[in-house]
């Protein structure tokens, strides 16, 4: 029986066919054309959108899953918490022995988890501190800390061939990982930092991100009317934003239910 998890995943790729055919239009037709420069702003716009909606349907396919299977007892002890944070004010240290008492009374009848603790976000402007919150939900802390400083990071290299090959084979894992629930992903396989180290703000990633984020922001509100990304910049964009998403849906469905 398939997952939603596995549903959603194979549809990665035509997720993107959007803005694989603003990209290929742009090679076509070349900088002197004037559609170029249309191309290309809308090519970025439907990046960080793409983006935005892939981070909270990984979520939503998890807990998906978790209620269609009555699977509430093996998830991660931090979904828990996030859900009984409707009820109790989970960061009070005197409510500890209230909220086990109410975890426990949750895996005795195995309730079915609602989305809202979740997505709770108003501005799905997806930031870095937003991803790091939607991780630290369900997956625990330091969302950025798995891809910095380790194998993943060749991706600013900027080989294509490198980054084609981290992308098919984070696919192949997560492909395989979702078929079945409980999902049965081995991400020791990929090459994360699994240190646990901290994080800078500066890091790759974060900066990366934010450049994405304001070329976004200055098409869509008319900040700037002239290309904010070339093409060959915009397909470098595309392919680290792909390995963001896969990442994220990765750690997301293997440290969200139990060992």
């Amino acid at each position: 029986m398939s997952t939603f998890a596995s549903d959603f995943v194979d549809r990665f790729d035509a997720r993107w066919d959007e803005v694989s055919i603003l990209i290929g239009m742009a090679e076509e037709i070349g900088e002197e054309d004037k559609k170029y420069s249309v191309l290309c702003r809308a090519a970025i716009v439907l990046i960080v959108a793409n983006l935005e909606g892939y981070l909270q349907e990984t979520i939503k396919c998890l807990i998906y899953d978790v209620n269609k299977n009555s699977a509430f007892s093996i998830t991660s002890n931090r979904m828990k918490r996030t859900f009984c944070s409707q009820f109790i004010d989970i960061d009070s240290k005197g409510n500890e022995k209230k909220i086990t008492k109410l975890v426990e009374l949750f895996e005795q009848t195995n309730i079915k988890y609602t989305l809202e603790p979740f997505l709770y976000e108003n501005n799905k402007n997806p930031k870095a501190s937003v991803i790091e919150k939607y991780f630290e939900e369900i997956g625990g802390e330091n969302f950025w800390g798995y891809i910095t400083d380790c194998d993943i990071e060749k991706v600013f290299e900027n080989d294509s061939d490198i980054v084609q090959d981290i992308i098919e084979k984070l696919k192949k894992v997560l492909v395989l990982g979702v078929e079945n629930f409980p999902y049965g992903i081995d991400f020791s396989l990929i090459g994360y930092n699994l240190s646990g180290k901290r994080v800078p703000n500066e890091c790759l990633w974060k900066v990366f991100l934010n450049q994405t984020l304001k070329a976004r922001h200055d098409v869509a509100h008319g900040i700037s009317l002239d290309n904010t990304m070339s093409i060959d910049e915009i397909k470098n964009t595309k392919n680290k934003i792909e390995i963001l998403e896969l990442t994220f849906a990765i750690l997301i469905f293997s440290l969200g239910i139990k060992d």
